[in-house]
């Protein structure tokens, strides 16, 4: 089984995966955001005080999944914590992108110091820092499980390259255009599936086929209907009642999720979960419960993919930190 925490961090992703093989427990972190000065991944991987991390996975170079990454490089090199593999999508452009909008004092402070601790913990990583493209296939979690990329290829990092390289003197980016880079990844054995989606963007699935049941997903951009084409998430092959999780915060710029993304889920006969109960999610739940589901803030809930007899439910599926047991 393997074990998938969903942090709790507001608007932003923060994901820890924990598995054995061979007898050994393993970790692997995927995004790191900071929620109101603390750093829950961080808190976890001090928890479990590993000698050594499997992989750490930046799905793409937005503030609100890397900007407690650098704690984690800090504690990492204090501990002499090993990490086998770093996989990120950052591409030698993305910078110019960042220079070319209006960045925050916050977001130029955590870029600056990402890439300190960035460079600072290459002795930490006994193989290579890989840039997710087409090329890296996958990576192998045990006997019977991997963990997949899906997008970007490497034809995304070219396209990009040569925009910027002809728009330079008059480019008009956001940070959307990020996003591009965004990873689909899919943790997979013979049978079932689990589907990461981050923030990836409409054309990633376009022609996306599943050949696995899923059994977890992951709603794309915290809920964003400009990331969802409506056919390919009606066409999967999946369990009854299979979770999705909307990793959200109270973000007024943004109001994610989408309430129209919400109801497409339900539609589809997901079971919806949420890191908290905003926009969306708290007009979702009101159409369908008398009670608004705010109280709830800060719990935790413990649940299966599928449904054991009498299991125990913790708190609402609407609020905290999210856990789920699968494949």
């Amino acid at each position: 089984m393997i074990k998938i925490y969903f942090k709790d961090v507001g608007q932003g992703d923060s994901i820890v995966l924990e598995w054995e093989k061979d007898g050994s427990q393993k970790i692997g972190i995927i995004d790191c955001h900071i929620n109101n000065g603390t750093n829950p991944t961080l808190d976890h991987l001090k928890r479990l005080n590993p000698i050594e991390i499997e992989f750490i996975i930046l799905t793409h170079f937005h503030y609100d999944h890397f900007s407690g990454m650098a704690d984690i490089f800090d504690h990492c090199i204090k501990s002499n914590i090993k990490i086998k593999y770093f996989y990120h999508s950052i591409a030698a452009f993305v910078l110019e992108i960042y220079n070319r909008v209006l960045t925050t004092q916050k977001v130029s402070k955590a870029i600056k110091e990402f890439f300190d601790k960035y460079e600072g913990v290459d002795d930490n990583i006994t193989n290579d820092k890989i840039q997710i493209s087409k090329h890296i296939q996958n990576i192998e979690l045990n006997n019977t499980t991997s963990l997949k990329f899906l997008a970007p290829a490497g034809r995304v990092y070219e396209k990009m390259d040569k925009q910027i390289a002809r728009k330079i003197a008059r480019v008009k980016n956001t940070y959307s255009d990020v996003n591009k880079l965004a990873c689909i990844m899919l943790i997979e054995n013979a049978k079932q599936n689990v589907l990461l989606t981050s923030d990836a963007v409409k054309s990633n699935y376009k022609k996306l086929k599943l050949t696995t049941e899923s059994v977890l997903v992951q709603a794309p951009h915290h809920g964003s209907w400009q990331n969802i084409i409506e056919p390919f998430w009606k066409g999967i092959n999946k369990i009854n009642d299979c979770p999705c999780v909307f990793s959200v915060g109270d973000e007024p710029k943004d109001k994610l999720p989408n309430e129209e993304t919400v109801r497409m889920f339900d539609t589809f006969q997901f079971k919806i979960y949420s890191t908290n109960p905003t926009y969306g999610i708290d007009s979702f739940f009101k159409l369908n419960n008398p009670i608004s589901p705010a109280g709830n803030k800060g719990s935790i809930i413990n649940i299966f993919s599928k449904p054991r007899k009498n299991a125990r439910v913790n708190s609402s599926q609407y609020s905290g930190e999210q856990i789920f047991s699968v494949l």
